[in-house]
């Protein structure tokens, strides 16, 4: 069991340390030395737990999905919660999903330095997913009234492209905005502009008593 104990901590230490180096210098200029030094590992230590850099990143990049997926629910329209109290949950487990593992999220929602072609599908089939999740709430919100005739589908991408950019911004182009409050905020400002939009509601004028 300690032996068990040891070898999953020095796998969790060579993820955590080539998390840090992809981050720092992309996926494609990292080099499997450069996550060696950073482990403070021997090569052969290595070998034990990955076969080679793409190894490592699948395997962060996978598990970094499946918390993402874990975290997103659909929208029960009809339960006890109201349904934007329910997309500011997922919200919330979805930044801070991010938040733990911002040098993963950092490549994955980057532009600049496009992982492997066989990690980006998944990627790219994984935001599909719920792209569609988010479409087909709006559906039903719409046959209840509670969603106006609009696009499922161009709103879906309209909220879910608003969440992916926000949160590329915090992970790769703010690396500082590292604390609980600083995502929670993003979150409500995200609810906010679902619900609310972005002009404010013209108020009738108030009545005047005179005469």
């Amino acid at each position: 069991m300690m032996v068990r104990t040891l070898s999953n901590e020095r796998r969790e230490q060579i993820l955590e340390s080539a998390a840090g180096v992809f981050a720092h210098a992309g996926y494609h200029q990292t080099t499997i030395a450069d996550i060696i030094a950073s482990a403070d590992i021997a090569r052969g230590t290595f070998y034990l737990y990955f076969k080679s850099k793409q190894d490592v990143f699948e395997v962060m990049a996978d598990r970094f999905l499946a918390n993402l997926k874990e975290g997103i629910k659909g929208i029960d329209l009809a339960g006890e919660v109201a349904p934007l109290e329910q997309l500011e949950a997922n919200l919330v487990r979805t930044i801070e999903t991010v938040r733990r593992h911002r040098n993963v999220a950092a490549i994955m929602f980057g532009n600049h330095d496009t992982p492997d072609p066989r990690i980006r599908g998944n990627v790219e089939r994984f935001f599909a997913e719920i792209k569609e999740l988010v479409a087909s709430s709006i559906r039903t919100g719409q046959k209840i009234g509670l969603v106006r005739d609009v696009s499922p589908e161009l709103a879906a991408r309209f909220m879910f492209g608003a969440a992916r950019e926000a949160m590329r911004d915090m992970v790769a182009l703010r690396p500082e905005s590292n604390d609980a409050e600083s995502f929670l905020a993003l979150s409500a400002s995200l609810v906010d502009l679902v619900a609310c939009g972005l002009f404010q509601v013209p108020q009738p004028p108030v009545a005047s008593n005179e005469g």
